[in-house]
């Protein structure tokens, strides 16, 4: 384990940033803390560094305490690399002065072997004596990612390291940063507010609101399978299925199906479903409600109801459908036709659905 952080508390200003954090990083992981401004990712980060004071818990790095409640090892002392949103290159120095500034240990002939070889990782070896302001945004990060990796440290820590980088490119950047981080062998935590960046770069994500971590696990998990409400709507579009604003038919059909499948408690009633647009389909046929089929096939359950609307996004539409008082989206072929007005019948899996939020029957 190459990071391990126990019940890790920060105030400021006599204000909880940071409320029993637990952390783990695995050697060669990329992970993401993943949240909106103000959750306290960006502190955690800090404190990992030692650029911000603890109230209590503990911090190893490499099987080392750098921070309980009676010790704290210097930032410096930490052996980590960082990189930040402007990069900090000195504008004054060249490319290999830049990458091999803090290596001044080392015998003139083994920084230049370092920079040189810094430089082959990156796939950056023609740039040596360019100086900052003549290389693009992405070649000065690619830079600054190599100073940080010439000291070769045990960890990297980046903070929202893609955020001044045009979206034409980004993910282009994020796939070579990704791999560049891979091949090095280092493990990284990285800051972002972006679950697309997340899910582009990270192999775990640790999802933060409020001081706490609210979930850890790959990207796929957290999408598929979030243990809240909260981490079920921050991971992307969510339909949140009221039944009793679906209209008589449809409520009692699902009810009544809900309680017979096997995964989901016997005992409860169902106030709310919570499942993704992209598995909600429409039916090809003129099937109802009240067909047989549907009574036997209990892995599909039903609702029906009229397009409202649909926005075109090239090769995908999106499709609002009102059942009833509720509102529906799902996601179609623009192949497809479908014209608003159009009466519909949307199946879904039980086994997609997010949660189910009920109050235990009486």
């Amino acid at each position: 384990m190459v990071l391990a952080i126990h019940q890790l508390q920060v105030s400021y200003q006599q204000q909880s940033v940071l409320q029993g954090v637990d952390l783990n990083v695995r050697e060669s992981e990329i992970v993401c803390l993943l949240g909106a401004s103000g959750c306290g990712k960006t502190t955690l980060l800090k404190a990992i560094a030692g650029l911000v004071s603890t109230d209590s818990g503990d911090i190893v790095i490499n099987q080392q305490c750098v921070n309980s409640d009676n010790r704290q090892i210097a930032p410096e002392q930490r052996n980590l690399g960082m990189l930040f949103q402007e990069y900090a290159l000195f504008p004054h120095l060249n490319v290999g002065e830049n990458i091999a500034y803090g290596l001044r240990k080392l015998s003139k002939d083994a920084r230049k072997e370092r920079v040189l070889k810094m430089l082959t990782l990156v796939q950056l070896p023609d740039i040596i004596d360019k100086y900052p302001h003549q290389l693009s945004g992405g070649q000065q990060q690619r830079v600054a990612l190599a100073r940080a990796l010439a000291y070769q440290p045990n960890m990297l820590l980046l903070d929202e390291p893609f955020s001044n980088i045009d979206s034409k490119v980004k993910f282009e950047l994020i796939r070579q940063i990704r791999d560049i981080i891979k091949r090095s062998g280092v493990a990284a935590i990285f800051v972002s507010h972006s679950k697309d960046e997340a899910f582009a770069f990270a192999d775990t994500i640790a999802l933060m609101d409020n001081g706490k971590i609210q979930q850890t696990g790959s990207p796929k998990t957290l999408y598929q399978k979030p243990n809240s409400p909260f981490v079920a709507r921050f991971m992307g579009s969510l339909n949140e299925i009221q039944l009793c604003h679906l209209g008589k038919e449809n409520r009692i059909w699902l009810q009544q199906a809900l309680h017979l499948v096997k995964a989901v408690d016997q005992n409860a009633c169902y106030t709310t479903l919570m499942i993704r647009p992209e598995n909600l389909s429409r039916t090809q046929t003129s099937e109802t409600l009240h067909s047989k089929s549907h009574s036997c096939d209990l892995d599909k359950l039903w609702i029906q109801g009229k397009v409202e609307s649909t926005t075109f996004y090239g090769k995908q539409i999106t499709v609002n459908v009102r059942c009833h008082q509720q509102l529906v989206s799902f996601y179609l072929d623009s192949k497809q036709r479908i014209s608003v007005g159009e009466e519909i019948t949307l199946y879904f899996s039980s086994e997609n659905l997010l949660l189910a939020n009920h109050k235990n029957s009486e």
